[in-house]
């Protein structure tokens, strides 16, 4: 589906998969079946199209989006520094973490005892409120891809 951001010159094509995967293998998968990655959300407008895209039937609910601080596998507390999995992509000034509590991004980390592994929550996720959450990589979720459009 495709969709033009206000004052952009170029369309971007986006498709939502419901079919649950890691956040990595979801970005694996937008990079080799459509020459894609992991969506990257400029502005409220943009946000607001890929909740509407998107569908939130699976467990856990939320869907995978292309923001990570690449901490994944540290098991220090706290965020890094999130940016988009689009090197050209900058972040921000639009961002649309959840601020009520758990206030977003927290990079949560569990409790590394009695058998449980640590794991930390640093890849970003949309719920259906629109809101952002980080959440820890491996917990297969569907995903939104975007690409470029083409004259095709």
């Amino acid at each position: 589906m495709p969709f033009v951001p206000p004052g952009a010159a170029a369309e971007h094509c986006y498709w939502f998969r419901a079919e649950t995967r890691t956040w990595q293998a979801a970005r694996a998968q937008c990079m080799s079946a459509m020459g894609a990655d992991l969506v990257t959300i400029r502005s409220a407008e943009e946000n607001q199209f890929v909740r509407a895209l998107a569908r939130f039937t699976n467990s856990p609910p939320e869907v995978w989006i292309g923001a990570t601080d690449d901490r994944a596998g540290n098991i220090a507390t706290g965020p890094g520094v999130y940016r988009w999995v689009v090197a050209t992509e900058t972040w921000g000034p639009y961002t649309n973490w959840n601020q009520v509590s758990p206030k977003q991004p927290d990079g949560y980390c569990d409790p590394c005892n009695n058998g449980q592994p640590c794991t930390c929550d640093h890849r970003g996720t949309m719920a259906a409120d629109g809101t952002w959450y980080d959440f820890w990589q491996e917990n297969p979720r569907g995903y939104v891809c975007e690409g470029a459009a083409t004259a095709d």
